[in-house]
């Protein structure tokens, strides 16, 4: 089936359709087969068995009537009389021998032509004796010949014609039986075609509702997923390995969702970065705020020395008149100013290194 599964979803929908209509045209072909059948028994009763039974039936009849215009020619006593049923009588026979012709088309039974022969046999006697008789008066001969082998030979045409008709209705009911039987055959042929056909539907509609339905319902929910943020989702290897458009589908999500992945990890790694860089930030901030924090301590003692020296310098000018007197005082205090300014001297250098540090730092 995995053949079938990497065709193209067009195909796969010609591939239904041309099934769907190869059931369509197997019904099709089975119900114009049944109708054909029973319409080729309803010719055969109606061209075989009716119509032989009514020729048979109406040549039957007409011979009767051809019996009854003798037995009134017999009977006449004038010419004309005799003419007029001698003219039925023509014209009744050309109707026999045309029904004759029609019933040796229809059947090669030999009793067709036994009966054709008894006709044939009647004819000639009527026509070559009986009615010459008649016409030259023999009244008693015509009789007898009527009541003698004409009689004979009417009973065993009726006979014959009796049995004929017997048998075309029995053929015509056994075309009818046959034809009923064709039908319910033709019926039970359908409805199988049909359940058949519904079964193979189903089974197609189950193998495509597997290989396209189902497919794209897990890739909907898939997609769902990735927006809703789970990357967690994976992909049957099954479906990517398919070559439809079902299998590129996949193949195009699962591709999606690996990039997803990646660039969150790019952004969690660039965060974790970032945050690495502000601490130590933060650091170096609070480090300068502590080297400031010296530098100002540094300032204020500085400035106190210099307020000291300059008290100092004022003193010894104050002094300076009585510098002889006050010299052991003013070496005194000049030791103290040199103190002073080498105190000095040191803080400015603590503020020149904490300034050095505080470049280094920022640096």
């Amino acid at each position: 089936m995995k053949w079938l599964k990497n065709l193209k979803i067009s195909i796969k929908l010609a591939i239904i359709s041309s099934f769907l209509m190869l059931f369509i045209l197997v019904v099709g072909y089975t119900g114009y087969r049944g109708i054909k059948e029973v319409k080729g028994l309803m010719e055969i009763i109606y061209n075989q068995h009716y119509k032989s039974s009514v020729n048979i039936t109406n040549t039957k009849g007409n011979l009767q009537t051809v019996r009854a215009a003798l037995v009134t020619m017999m009977s006449a006593t004038d010419k004309a009389k005799m003419d007029e049923q001698n003219e039925i009588i023509k014209n009744i026979t050309a109707d026999i021998d045309k029904g004759m012709k029609v019933l040796l088309s229809y059947d090669s039974d030999e009793r067709f032509k036994t009966i054709k022969e008894t006709w044939e046999a009647f004819r000639d006697t009527r026509d070559k004796e009986l009615i010459p008789f008649v016409y030259e008066g023999k009244i008693q001969e015509a009789k007898a010949l009527a009541l003698g082998i004409q009689s004979e030979r009417f009973k065993k045409f009726t006979g014959i014609a009796n049995e004929l008709i017997e048998k075309a209705e029995k053929n015509a009911e056994k075309a009818i039986n046959d034809g009923l039987s064709t039908y319910k055959n033709s019926i039970n042929i359908l409805v199988g075609v049909a359940v058949f056909a519904v079964l193979i539907g189903g089974l197609i509609s189950f193998l495509i509702a597997s290989m396209i339905v189902k497919p794209i319902i897990k890739g909907v929910h898939l997609s769902e997923s990735i927006a809703n943020g789970d990357l967690t989702q994976k992909i049957d290897a099954s479906m990517m390995d398919r070559e439809d458009e079902i299998g590129h589908l996949m193949k195009s999500l699962d591709k999606m969702s690996h990039s997803l992945n990646q660039f969150i990890s790019s952004v969690v790694s660039s965060s974790t970065q970032i945050a690495s860089a502000s601490e130590e930030l933060s650091a170096s901030a609070t480090q300068i705020a502590k080297g400031t924090q010296t530098q100002t301590e540094k300032a204020t003692t500085v400035a106190a020395s210099a307020e000291e020296m300059s008290a100092t310098v004022i003193e010894v000018a104050k002094n300076a008149s009585g510098a002889s007197e006050s010299a052991k005082e003013s070496n005194k205090l000049s030791q103290k100013g040199k103190t002073t300014v080498e105190r000095t001297v040191e803080g400015m250098n603590g503020i020149a290194q904490s300034v050095e540090e505080s470049a280094s730092v920022i640096t």
